[in-house]
């Protein structure tokens, strides 16, 4: 009898190790499957091959988490289904799926469907968290490189996804370099537009969309890391060092519970939001919207305005391309639920995660649980940090937004002005969503004496108009151009857009505790002192010189690319003119900053320009610092030191 446990035992283990050996092409090939089955219209008969080898690659994958189980050794299958927990459940929702189909008692059939699905996402998963561990342990790559690379890896998958012909509505099909593009905005969580989202993407498009959005949101080594530890892979020092850089930590310890508490914190707060805009935006909704279309679009809209992303679905305005809010201008209750999502997206995890625990706190001690009162942490210098620069940045932006935008007069007038200029604010800082024109518009008139005013960038440089009456129309002189905001209002936005969000948050920018840094060493010197001081401790100099750095760089990166803008989109402005230099370096702010709004000129972008504009949100979503690690050489430890130089400043 043990001789044949033993015989069979051997004989599961051989299994098992073939199944190891095969598994990364059953990856590649589920990854392939998956690519063909959802990007391109398939005949019947290839569908049928499809749905043939979808079942034989589920089946694949329950085979392999079934000898997983039979030789888990000393854990027991207990102790693999600890480990495994998203991979064996998804086997036996696989398998019940199965057992019914075969029973005539399966109430939907897309249950299978579903179940076939998530077995070869599983599989996917697996490979790609074993490629993470590869990476990172045998490679031998800065962790900051690492973080470079997936970016550039979800990217370039995005952009193959979005090219399929079913992304896109029939004739509006993505140029390559258009799907880069799209793909590049969703996943820096821009919201940069070239196309229309709700109307010239399918549901599939928006479906890579609000996925790239999520990824780019929560970062790519945050999710892998999730799925390492829910596949039972783990984490060892080094994807440790990977994880705290891309969470932009201090300690290793940190890295795991915040890891977790991210996700659920996201899930929580997304879900809440979904809810919340289903019924907010009420009558708001198409009138022949589905359920589930409705569903489906305030789930969009919350993980857009959670992530920062800016990516609506709304069909767009005649003031700007790309995602609008002008329709809910008056609906306070539409405008709040964005801003909370966008503001909680905005104020960062570990700032979250501080607020709960120290809510928690005071509710023992209202309770009688707890005794005294704690001493502040060092987390409590940040979180101060944090609150104290977005709530003094959200009120100058509004505040300068009421005076330098003419509003109605009346009560009802001021009402609408304050709403409008606190979600302007709230936006403004990485978020990317308008319930204002920002855009300007041009004039045309008919033959017949009728006038029209369009967008600018709505329609290509030199594109014809037709007219629905008399079917031509004619260009107004080129400085009879309207609409937009004013220029005070536009360096307002882009000081905000520039400063952007908190560390460690979803949106972009220098990050408002880099501003508060350096403004409170700027307040040191002024004081002549010689240590910067903030809620009774001292920050590190080391701090400032980073701070210095980050602003630098980012100012840098600004004016080089509104420098190659102008030079890129000359003679494409409004009435074949040359744009403003402003709305070319507001333009260049919001993709460095990952925002997002737009003066119109994204839509009317040269090839060149749509290069430029790429770079300067890859290059904002990393973090300027970090990818100036990430090619640095490593550095090396000198035991000279020279004397001290004086020279002259100011």
């Amino acid at each position: 009898m043990a001789a044949a446990n033993d015989r069979l035992r051997a004989l599961l283990g051989a299994g098992h190790a073939s199944a190891t050996v095969l598994e990364p092409a059953a990856a590649l090939f589920a990854l392939l499957l998956l690519y063909l089955s959802f990007g391109f219209e398939l005949s019947a008969r290839a569908g049928a091959v499809c749905e043939q080898l979808t079942a034989s690659l589920a089946g694949f994958a329950l085979l392999r988490h079934a000898l997983g189980a039979c030789i888990s050794g000393e854990a027991g299958p207990l102790g693999y289904l600890n480990a495994h927990r998203f991979g064996v459940l998804v086997s036996l929702s696989l398998s019940l799926s199965w057992l019914f189909e075969a029973l005539g008692l399966l109430p939907f059939a897309w249950l299978l469907e579903a179940s076939m699905l998530l077995a070869l996402i599983d599989l996917v998963a697996a490979r790609a968290a074993r490629v993470l561990v590869f990476s990172s342990r045998h490679l031998r790559l800065a962790p900051a490189l690492i973080v470079v690379l997936s970016f550039l890896l979800v990217i370039a998958l995005g952009a193959l996804l979005l090219s399929a012909p079913r992304a896109s509505a029939p004739g509006r099909g993505l140029t390559p370099l258009d799907a880069l593009f799209t793909a590049t905005s969703a996943t820096c969580v821009t919201g940069l537009a070239l196309r229309d989202t709700g109307t010239e993407l399918t549901t599939f498009g928006q479906i890579v969309v609000l996925a790239l959005i999520q990824i780019g949101g929560l970062g790519l080594m945050t999710l892998a890391s999730f799925f390492a530890l829910s596949l039972g892979q783990g984490l060892g020092l080094r994807e440790g060092l990977v994880l705290r850089d891309a969470l932009n930590l201090k300690k290793l310890s940190e890295a795991r519970p915040l890891l977790f508490f991210i996700l659920k914190a996201t899930l929580v707060i997304e879900a809440l939001g979904a809810l919340a805009l289903y019924f907010a935006i009420g009558e708001g909704w198409a009138a022949d919207a589905s359920v589930a279309e409705r569903c489906f679009s305030a789930v969009f809209h919350s993980v857009s305005a959670f992530c920062n992303a800016g990516f609506s679905t709304f069909p767009r305005a005649l003031s700007r391309p790309g995602p609008s809010l002008e329709a809910f201008v008056a609906s306070p209750m539409v405008l709040g639920v964005f801003s909370v999502l966008i503001v909680l997206g905005g104020l960062g995890f570990l700032v979250l995660l501080w607020l709960g625990g120290d809510a928690r706190r005071r509710w023992a001690r209202m309770r009688g649980l707890g005794s005294g009162l704690v001493a502040p942490a060092p987390g409590a210098v940040h979180v101060r940090l944090v609150l104290w620069t977005s709530g003094l940045l959200l009120l100058a932006g509004a505040w300068g937004f009421m005076a330098f935008e003419p509003r109605e007069p009346g009560v009802r007038g001021a009402c609408l002005g304050a709403l409008t200029a606190g979600f302007q604010s709230v936006t403004a800082r990485t978020a990317g969503f308008n319930s204002v024109p920002y855009a300007h518009r041009a004039r045309y008139r008919c033959v017949g004496g009728a006038e029209q005013s369009v967008a600018i960038g709505d329609r290509g440089v030199g594109e014809a108009l037709s007219c629905p009456g008399c079917g031509e129309l004619r260009r107004l002189k080129a400085e009879e151009v309207e609409g937009g905001l004013s220029q005070a209002s536009l360096f307002l936005m882009i000081a905000l857009m520039f400063v952007g969000a908190s560390p460690g948050s979803t949106g972009g920018g220098a990050k408002t505790v880099t501003v508060a840094v350096l403004a409170l060493a700027v307040l040191a010197q002024l004081r002549q002192r010689r240590r910067v001081e903030v809620g009774r401790r001292a920050l590190d100099s080391e701090l400032v010189t980073r701070a210095l750095v980050i602003v630098f760089l980012s100012a840098v990166a600004c004016a080089l690319a509104a420098l190659a803008l102008s030079v890129t989109e000359r003679g494409r402005g409004p009435c074949g003119g040359d744009w403003r230099f402003l709305d070319l370096l507001f333009e260049a702010v919001s993709a460095v900053a990952t925002v997002g709004l737009s003066t119109g000129v994204t839509a009317s972008l040269s090839a060149a320009g749509k290069g430029v504009v790429i770079a300067a949100m890859f290059f904002g979503r990393v973090g300027p610092l970090t990818l100036v690690l990430s090619l640095a050489a490593k550095p090396r430890g000198v035991r000279y030191q020279y004397p001290r130089a004086a020279v002259m400043i100011g």
